[in-house]
């Protein structure tokens, strides 16, 4: 976070600066953690309702992309021969998609932590955990068609 921090006030920070930042923004959300679980349950919501509409948009304009709403030179050309040049593919290629791919889905396993809190956690796990996996898994697929749309395949 610190490192977005830093490149939003638009200059490149020295390694004290990043450290200074960083250990700023632990302290802040700890802190907030202590003193009024409320506000930072709030923060987690909003911060969760821009990443889904982040996504969103992101799905939306790819849609236009594939639509033909842009100059986008041959949208679905990304989509014809999607397997040219996977004979280079490696074990390390493979770990590292796996490694991206379960690090994108990472975040679940909050939900587990918090189960006590709730009045019937089994229910309550069995049907949110469901809804809101396939709910992130069909978001991706549509970023990740997006993303195929707009983006260059040398740079995917």
């Amino acid at each position: 976070m610190a490192n977005y921090l830093i490149a939003i006030s638009g200059h490149e920070g020295t390694n004290w600066q990043i450290k200074g930042t960083a250990l700023a923004c632990y302290s802040l959300a700890t802190l907030t953690l202590v003193f009024n679980t409320k506000y930072a349950y709030w923060f987690s919501n909003g911060v969760g309702v821009v990443k889904i509409c982040t996504l969103v948009f992101v799905i939306i304009t790819g849609f236009v992309v594939l639509g033909g709403g842009t100059k986008v030179e041959n949208p679905t050309a990304n989509f014809q021969d999607a397997w040219s040049g996977s004979s280079k593919a490696s074990a390390y290629g493979m770990t590292t998609a796996l490694y991206r791919i379960i690090f994108s889905y990472g975040g679940y396993n909050n939900a587990f932590n918090v189960a006590n809190e709730v009045k019937n956690p089994v229910r309550s796990l069995k049907i949110y955990a469901t809804a809101a996996l396939t709910t992130v898994y069909i978001l991706y697929m549509f970023a990740n068609v997006a993303f195929f749309a707009a983006g260059k395949y040398t740079l995917i």
